[in-house]
């Protein structure tokens, strides 16, 4: 079979490898809890032996080689020359880690070869044929395994892409006829009024009209009923069981717990709740985060735990639980739960709350400060904590699906985390809002109230503007800011009150004129005219309708250059402060440039240390930095620990930004005197907005 043929199939392969590599990982660690072993090891044999088969078939024979490692360690098992042990169920969990990496990284190759003639003769495989024996990494290091692929009695994501536009064409195309459905009773009501001055033609005109009218809007009540079948199908077939990502959670806390030396047991309910094929992998990345801090910072060791009358082994319960067109996904473990007090003393430390702000502040605020960018209580760095980075990446993830996260936590009883996001991405309830020459949607579950603009004062001062609703007071924001460039006189007619969470905020400057379901797509960031737009609609008329989320915006304008005096007055942080931008890469200082003067800041840009060292000379103070680490002439370490050195500037807020995300440099960045840490990788412009909201 020739290089070709082998082509022709690799689509098929990689599916079948993936699903037997799930089936495969998933009895491994079924196989470490059960008793009765001999079935499943020769199952396991059998999913083993026929990826080694299909690998040498297509002559990729790095992937046949391990399947015949993994293979042989468990014939080992089945033969009883060696014992189940934790030890030996991660030595071949390793091996389907690296089944995994071997598969994506042929699977790229292939992609390649698509457009490349072939270097490689037939019947050999383009990796080599020698394979190296595997030296097993350490739990820490251990690569894990995302949902890739669905079973394959699943319908594929390209057909339900496909299927989800023809019934977004659909959807537009009905709201079409009935805008034209519209247009003909205005004609025939026209035509009936005309009716004193030329009775007989315009009662003849009519009644044809009428009869078009008639068949036109039957047409439209078909085609609706239509629509809400396909559109209801549609949705079906994008849900999938919330079991699907429980062998990726189960290992996620098997591999924590190991790389700890901790004892922890989870426990998932609710697996048949069905979720939006789209939430699979966001969902997936948040609840990784959220179990790694579980078992890291939450399960106590079991000699602690015996110490306190604790069983030795933790416990971390996941509950899966729909809620109408939501679901809840709660994570409650049974550890130490969370030292408030020592929250509030690293939030000072770390610049993000003042010291009189931190004495204010409630249990369930407090414990909302987990989930700013940066934070850690965790002193040391380590492979599972302390990085700064986790519960904010959470927070992000389960905004952008429209979503809330709450956190709650009893002193040595645990803590519990609830998501709260839509069960599918595809129709959206909103009102629509005109704002000058745009039309924006409001999620309806978003809005609390819509005022009338006349009857509303405004009060506050500076560069904030308050209302006051049911004697609260809560930060305005003209929707009109969500388009920096656009400049319009239009007021708009109403004050709509957005609520997320425990978050309140008040829209000025938008009409609403319409309550409507619409088929939602996700628009790309680089695409949006503002970081608050995440989707995008069109009407039957053709506008272009986009879809604001209300949890960025309620965070943003919740914490926007406000400070709640003991008095009750509102101090307000001035404008266009001076933000020294330090970054070697074009893109980025752009895309920082573009973001930061959007959000009213005067920003300089430096494209080095020491080119920043001279613009500070020159300026001779700013007001904030943001400094990549590793950078030409003078590196980002070097430029924080000058300017900390230098009594003029050791109190200028620093922070990092920088794609390295590796212990050592996150260590190094903080010890330099880094107010803060954020990755390129879980880079937003809210996310960076926020963190230069709390440090200036």
């Amino acid at each position: 079979m020739d290089e070709m043929d082998l082509g022709a199939f690799w689509e098929e392969f990689e599916a079948e490898v993936r699903e037997n590599l799930r089936q495969l990982e998933e009895g491994l660690l079924n196989l470490e809890e059960e008793d009765e072993r001999d079935a499943r090891v020769h199952d396991l044999m059998r999913l083993a032996h026929t990826i080694k088969g299909a690998a040498r078939l297509m002559s990729q024979e790095s992937i046949a080689a391990l399947a015949a490692e993994l293979e042989h360690a468990l014939r080992r098992l089945r033969e009883g020359e060696t014992e189940v042990t934790r030890e030996y169920i991660s030595h071949c969990l390793r091996l389907v880690d690296a089944l995994y990496e071997t598969l994506n990284a042929a699977s790229s190759k292939n992609a390649t070869r698509q457009t490349t003639d072939a270097d490689t003769s037939p019947g050999h495989s383009p990796e080599g044929t020698k394979h190296n024996h595997l030296i097993p990494p350490s739990p820490s290091d251990t690569t894990i395994s995302p949902v890739s692929s669905l079973p394959r009695s699943y319908i594929s994501t390209k057909q339900l892409d496909e299927l989800t536009a023809l019934s977004t064409i659909l959807h537009i195309q009905h709201m079409g006829l009935q805008t034209l459905s519209n247009d003909l009773k205005t004609l025939i009501t026209t035509a009936i009024n005309n009716g004193e001055q030329e009775r007989t033609e315009s009662q003849q005109l009519a009644s044809s009209l009428q009869r078009i009218y008639v068949r036109l809007q039957r047409l439209v009540e078909e085609i609706g009923t239509t629509l809400y079948t396909l559109e209801s199908n549609v949705l079906q077939m994008r849900l999938v069981p919330f079991s699907i990502l429980t062998p990726v959670l189960r290992r996620i806390v098997r591999d924590a717990a190991e790389g700890l030396n901790k004892r922890v047991k989870l426990i998932i309910e609710g697996e048949r709740t069905q979720i939006d094929k789209l939430l699979v992998g966001p969902l997936q990345d948040a609840l990784i985060h959220i179990l790694r801090n579980a078992v890291d910072h939450g399960i106590e060791p079991a000699d602690e735990r015996r110490a306190i009358g604790k069983p030795p082994v933790g416990q971390i319960h996941i509950q899966a639980v729909p809620r109408g067109n939501s679901i809840s996904i709660i994570v409650k473990d049974d550890g130490r739960g969370v030292n408030i007090e020592k929250v509030k003393r690293q939030a000072v430390e770390r610049g993000l709350l003042l010291p009189g702000e931190a004495e204010t502040l409630s249990e369930h605020e407090t414990l909302k400060l987990l989930f700013r960018p940066g934070f850690t209580t965790r002193s040391k760095v380590s492979a599972f904590s302390g990085q700064g980075v986790g519960l904010d990446a959470v927070a992000s993830l389960v905004q952008r699906l429209g979503g809330t996260v709450d956190i709650e936590s009893v002193p040595d009883q645990g803590t519990t985390v609830t998501l709260n996001i839509p069960m599918n991405l595809a129709l959206v309830d909103v009102l629509l809002v005109n704002v000058g020459p745009y039309s924006l949607a409001i999620p309806i579950a978003r809005v609390k109230a819509v005022l009338a603009a006349k009857h509303v004062p405004l009060l506050g001062n500076g560069t904030q503007a308050m209302i006051q609703w049911k004697d609260t007071l809560i930060p305005a924001f003209s929707l009109l800011d969500l388009f920096p460039p656009l400049e319009s006189t239009a007021k708009g007619q109403h004050i709509l009150i957005l609520q997320s969470g425990r978050h309140r905020v008040a829209a000025l400057g938008g009409t609403v004129w319409q309550h409507v379901t619409l088929a939602l797509r996700p628009l790309p960031a680089l695409l949006a005219p503002s970081p608050f737009i995440y989707g995008v609609s069109i009407l039957g008329d053709g506008t272009v309708v986009f879809v604001i989320t209300v949890e960025s915006l309620a965070r943003a304008y919740q914490s926007h250059a406000i400070l709640e005096t003991s008095s009750g007055s509102i101090k307000s942080v001035p404008s266009h402060l001076r933000i020294l931008v330090a970054e070697d890469g074009i893109t980025t200082r752009e895309m920082l440039q573009s973001a930061l003067t959007a959000a009213g800041f005067r920003v300089l840009l430096a494209k080095d240390g020491e080119e920043a060292l001279q613009i500070l000379s020159r300026e001779g103070y700013v007001d904030a930095i943001i400094t990549d680490i590793h950078m030409p002439k003078v590196d980002g370490i070097t430029l924080i620990r000058r300017i900390r050195s230098d009594p003029a500037w050791n109190k200028i807020p620093i922070i990092v930004l920088s794609i390295h995300d590796n212990p050592e440099d996150i260590r190094l960045g903080m010890e330099a005197g880094a107010t803060a840490y954020l990755t390129k990788q879980n880079f937003t412009e809210g996310t960076l907005l926020e963190v230069l909201e709390r440090v200036l």
